[in-house]
């Protein structure tokens, strides 16, 4: 494994070169994984050929600045550096699709971004929430994709598309559970109201007041309301915190909280040991916890 990542390192920073042999040796090193990748993403095989020349072709304009995002990454195996770079040209193809029209646009984007949308909205929503995940996450596909994807068109390209996705995703598996809240489900025993529970984007930066159960009483409103402005006021506080992170620390932090990733995953992100994961979790939520309170 150690000469799989030696190797795997040498074939990205010798980019810097800039020699025929040079991305020889790096194209034998990607073009595996960009083909797996194209091929999980794309509806055809002909749509993967497509993916395939796109983030090759991506790559290859960038292959002079890999070594330098490589380094200032902080991550200690090319591999998963690569993973990420193939990740973010995969994003630009889906955004083409959409721009161009094009018929697949909607299946390469429900093959690329299924799962991680799912996870998004599992983990932020409550455990009685989570017995109508389904309907939520096709709640939000169907809104993502309304009106041939305008909200996902609406990513201006500044800062990374997923963390913009998913900000978008949790506000409308918000709003998706907010039209649910006290609907009757058709399995309901006789004479019992099941009623869906809310699920509030803890990112939701336009919508300050979440707005609250219309049969809830005055005085709980009123606690609610200045509940939700408390909890605002330390997101803004916490994030103000988190850009004055260490880079090794926040990116940790974002790949935990932000991506929903496991201390494993990060992990093998990082090329951190995960023990060292875990200590950065703890001792850095411990101070952050401290600074909040």
């Amino acid at each position: 494994m150690g000469d799989v990542t030696d190797n795997a390192t040498d074939a990205l920073n010798t980019l810097i070169c800039d020699t025929a042999e040079a991305w020889a040796q790096f194209v034998h090193l990607a073009k595996r994984p960009v083909w797996q990748a194209s091929l999980a993403v794309a509806p055809r095989r002909a749509r993967a050929e497509e993916l395939f020349g796109h983030v090759m072709a991506r790559l290859y304009a960038d292959r002079l600045a890999l070594p330098a995002r490589f380094a200032a990454s902080g991550l200690s195996d090319a591999l998963s550096f690569l993973a990420r770079e193939i990740t973010v040209h995969t994003d630009h193809w889906l955004l083409q699709l959409f721009r161009t029209g094009a018929e697949d646009a909607a299946d390469a984007f429900a093959r690329a971004l299924y799962a991680d949308i799912k996870m998004w909205v599992q983990r932020a929503s409550t455990p009685a929430a989570r017995a109508t995940l389904d309907d939520l996450v096709q709640d939000v596909f169907a809104n993502l994709l309304a009106d041939k994807g305008r909200r996902i068109l609406a990513f201006a390209g500044v800062g990374s598309f997923r963390a913009f996705l998913r900000k978008v995703a949790l506000n409308l598996a918000a709003d998706s559970a907010r039209r649910e809240f006290g609907r009757v489900r058709a399995d309901t025993a006789a004479g019992v109201t099941n009623r869906r529970p809310r699920l509030v984007s803890l990112n939701d930066e336009q919508r300050l007041l979440d707005p609250v159960d219309p049969g809830a009483d005055p005085e709980r409103e009123i606690i609610e309301i200045e509940e939700t402005v408390a909890r605002t006021q330390r997101e803004a506080a916490l994030a103000d915190m988190l850009r004055q992170l260490p880079d090794g620390e926040r990116k940790i932090l974002e790949a935990r909280f932000l991506d929903g990733r496991k201390p494993r995953e990060i992990a093998a992100l990082t090329g951190r040991d995960v023990k060292d994961v875990y200590r950065v979790l703890e001792r850095t939520i411990a101070r952050l916890k401290q600074a909040l309170t």
